[in-house]
């Protein structure tokens, strides 16, 4: 949602987290690690033309992949 918001509107980043999450060991994200990161890598390659970030996001997409 948000690369597609981008497309059209300058966003930023906060200086500080503005959100809270709870982590489940047995979430969807936890046990199907692969698919997510296939759905991420997908997104990315989607809005490389228009998101100014890709090579940084690209980048840490692999890197996410190692850990």
């Amino acid at each position: 949602m948000w690369l597609k918001i981008g497309t059209k509107y300058q966003l930023a980043n906060l200086k500080e987290a503005m959100t809270a999450y709870f982590v489940n060991p047995e979430g969807i994200t936890k046990l199907d690690r692969k698919r997510v990161n296939k759905m991420t890598d997908n997104l990315i390659r989607k809005y490389k033309f228009d998101y100014p970030g890709y090579l940084k996001a690209n980048i840490k997409s692999f890197l996410r992949k190692l850990f």
